[in-house]
């Protein structure tokens, strides 16, 4: 469910030389984001396409989602912050071009607004039955005896 509270993500870069590549921090309300790890064991990073801004997009959406999903249901991928993450990660995480940054709920939800006018509606009902179900196994229980398709 996504949390209703007005949330604030800020992110800050900090380099020891003008051209390094940075230590990357990120914060919600203040606090650090929880890191969602699957794609980078050594943290966030923005503004490409590549591993660190995938896990970023990832942890803002777990957030957004209220989700703190196991590794089994990332590696299921059942869980909506999975689902949009490398989409979300392109309309948002990786046009992030500043050192330090700030965004709220409200444009995170744009964002997965956005994607979501993209998406065909079978893509959309994927996404309604993640909301439903929460855990793959209640999915499977619902429809048992019915003929029934994941994706």
């Amino acid at each position: 469910m996504v949390d209703k509270k007005e949330h604030v993500y800020r992110g800050v870069r900090i380099k020891e030389q003008p051209n390094a590549v940075g230590e990357c921090h990120v914060y919600v309300d203040g606090k650090p984001l929880r890191h969602v790890v699957h794609h980078s064991p050594d943290g966030f990073n923005w503004g490409y396409g590549g591993s660190g801004p995938a896990d970023l997009a990832l942890s803002i959406l777990a957030h957004h989602f209220g989700e703190t999903p196991t590794k089994d249901q990332i590696y299921q991928g059942w869980c909506l912050c999975w689902f949009y993450h490398q989409y979300f990660k392109w309309v948002f995480v990786s046009l992030i071009q500043d050192d330090e940054w700030e965004t709220n709920s409200d444009m995170v939800q744009a964002a997965i607004d956005q994607i979501n006018e993209d998406k065909s509606p079978d893509w959309l009902a994927r996404a309604k039955n993640l909301r439903d179900f929460p855990n793959i196994d209640d999915y499977y229980e619902a429809l048992e005896g019915q003929e029934h398709r994941i994706f």
